[in-house]
Parts: structure tokens; C-alpha cells; sequence
């Protein structure tokens, strides 16, 4: 029923996605190729803080990671595709990494704020590391990062040059990444985290594994922020300390908390609105756009605690009441 109900908006929404860059022209059609790269890394988040119910303050590190790996790749290694195992490595290097870090924390049952404060620490490492090293850039990052390439067969493909085009590929790999998360968090796998979020004694009591399914958790989150690092990388062309830093790590909180955490549409929603009120008020006043975009993210959380997409789906689906004649006839012994 809701579904059939929601089919409209569905419909708008995939015709207004897919029309943007024909009438947007070209800065903001690469402004929004940027907000789905930042909408997969919010969605990834979403996975963790939403689903699971673990807020990863270091976020940015798997993210970080993926961008950096693809685009030394494609920078030292002479012959190197970058449309074959960069991606690869981009989501099973930050996965792997995330499953050390949930071996480790979540079997030590380390929560609350040393979690947090383990999580900040290590992209704080990173961020050091490639600050310093200067074969990984330094603080100038690492340039030249060649852009998309679609490959079907060794020596036959072509370069993605126009933004129209990279614009509908990244649309494309958000959906499916969409779709993945989506088919995630509805298995019996999601279940049982949405179980763990809710009373994770509880659930280990009936005989769950609560640590190495959290940690399974983590790692798919992190391979999904890692992708969409290696996709930024192609994008941009370039890649710098301040991926891994910590306001990076604030901001895609800041997008799935103003979008609605626990929706996996609303992590986008919010990197993609954010993103653009940023660029459109920062174009009129230069000094106060920050003081302006934290002020539209305090109201949001003060407000609307579910997020926008959170709030929306209450007010059109509001949560179902027991029928008066079911209740009468438990009050009858009936």
C-alpha cells in the first residue's frame, strides 16, 4: 500500500534527477556529480549510525583511504587501468581495515565515548601520515589523478569528458549502491542489527554473535565510503590531507543527521542539500555562509529530530493505531 501510494513522488523525483543537467549547465551539474559521490560516503555512514546504531566520528578515514589508494594507482603505477583493480582495492582495503578496528573494539566491547575517541584518533593518523610523507603528496596532495574511463575489454573503451556524462554515470552507481544498501538493511542480516540497535543483550542472548555481525556491519560500511572515495578521486582529479580530517568526518554527519538517519534516501537528501546551500550562499556572502548553513542545521535537529526525510515519511505514513474493536474484545477475554 505504501509503496503503491509513494509511486508519484518516486516518479518525480527519477524525472527531476535525470533533467537536472540538461537545464542546470555545467558548474552546477558538477556540483551535483560531487553531492552523489558525498551522498554514497553519507549513505555509508548511514549504515553504521542508522542501522547499527554505532556513530564512527572517523568516518572520513575509509573514505580517505579509497581516494588515496585509486589515485596513487593511476598516478605510479605506468600502465595502470584505472576502471579495474583500483576500485577493488578502494572498498576491500578501507573493509579490511574496518574489520581489524571491529575485531578489536567491538569484541572488546569498547563504546561510548573511547569508541569515539579511538575512531577520531585513527584518521587523525592518516591525516598525519600523508601530511607528512612526501611520496604521498604532503600537504599539497597528490595531482593529476586521471578522470573516468569506461572500459569494457583491454583497449576498447572511452573517456567520460563531458560533465553530463559523468554526471549520469555517478547517478547511475548511486542508485546502485542505493539498491545494495537497501537489499542490506531489509535481509535477515539488517534484521538482526536492527535487533542488536534496539537490545543488543537481548539479542545475544537469543544466540547472535553481536560483535562479529556489527563487525560484518562496519566492513561493508567502510567499502562503500572507500568507493565512494575512489569515485571522488576520478572526479576531482585530486586528493589532499583533509580528506581523512576531522571537519570532513563532521560534515557527513552533519548530512545524514539534517537528511535522516536510519533511511539511507535521507543520507542523500542531506549531503545533496547541504552541498548545494553551501555553493549558493557562499556565492552571495563570501564571510557568513557557514554561520548561515550551521544555523539551517540546528534548526533541523532542534525541529525536525528525524531528519527531512524522516519527518516526511511521518507525517504521510503516521504510525498505525489498534482498532477499537480488537481492543474491546481483549478487554472481553474474548
Amino acid at each position: 500500500m505504501r509503496a503503491t501510494r509513494g509511486l508519484p513522488v518516486l516518479a518525480a523525483g527519477a524525472l527531476i534527477t535525470l533533467g537536472l543537467p540538461l537545464i542546470a549547465g555545467k558548474y552546477y551539474t558538477e556540483l551535483l556529480s560531487q553531492a552523489l559521490i558525498f551522498g554514497i560516503f553519507a549513505m555509508s555512514l548511514d549504515l553504521m549510525w542508522g542501522y547499527a546504531g554505532v556513530l564512527n566520528f572517523g568516518h572520513a578515514a575509509y573514505f580517505g583511504l579509497g581516494g588515496y589508494l585509486v589515485a596513487l594507482l593511476a598516478r605510479e603505477v605506468r600502465g595502470f587501468d584505472p576502471s579495474y583493480l583500483g576500485y577493488a582495492l578502494s572498498v576491500l582495503a578501507p573493509a579490511g581495515l574496518a574489520g581489524a578496528l571491529g575485531y578489536f573494539l567491538f569484541y572488546s566491547h569498547v563504546t561510548g565515548v573511547y569508541f569515539t575517541i579511538i575512531t577520531l584518533v585513527v584518521t587523525m593518523i592518516f591525516q598525519l601520515i600523508v601530511s607528512d610523507w612526501y611520496w604521498l603528496g604532503g600537504m599539497n596532495g597528490l595531482l593529476g589523478v586521471p578522470g573516468f574511463v569506461l572500459r569494457v575489454w583491454p583497449g576498447l573503451g572511452w573517456e567520460l569528458d563531458s560533465e553530463v556524462e559523468v554526471y549520469y554515470l555517478l547517478l547511475s552507481v548511486s542508485v546502485l549502491c542505493y539498491l545494495f544498501c537497501r537489499h542490506v538493511v531489509r535481509s535477515p542480516f539488517g534484521l538482526v542489527m536492527a535487533a542488536i540497535k534496539d537490545n543488543p543483550e537481548r539479542t545475544e542472548f537469543f544466540g547472535y554473535d553481536t560483535a562479529y555481525l556489527t563487525t560484518i556491519m562496519s566492513m561493508i560500511s567502510a567499502g562503500l565510503a572507500g568507493l565512494s572515495g575512489a569515485l571522488y578521486a576520478h572526479f576531482s582529479g585530486f586528493v589532499s590531507p583533509p580528506l581523512f580530517g576531522l571537519n570532513f568526518s563532521t560534515d557527513v554527519i552533519v548530512w545524514v543527521a539534517v537528511g535522516g538517519r536510519g533511511t539511507l534516501v535521507g543520507a542523500f537528501v542531506g549531503a545533496v542539500l547541504v552541498n548545494l546551500l553551501k555553493a549558493i550562499i557562499s556565492d552571495f556572502l563570501e564571510v557568513l555562509w557557514l554561520l548561515i548553513v550551521g544555523a539551517f542545521f540546528i534548526v533541523t535537529v532542534f525541529f525536525f529530530p528525524d531528519g527531512i526525510v524522516g519527518t516526511l515519511r511521518k507525517l504521510r505514513w503516521p504510525a498505525p493505531r489498534s482498532l477499537p474493536r480488537a481492543a474491546s474484545m481483549r478487554e472481553g477475554g474474548v
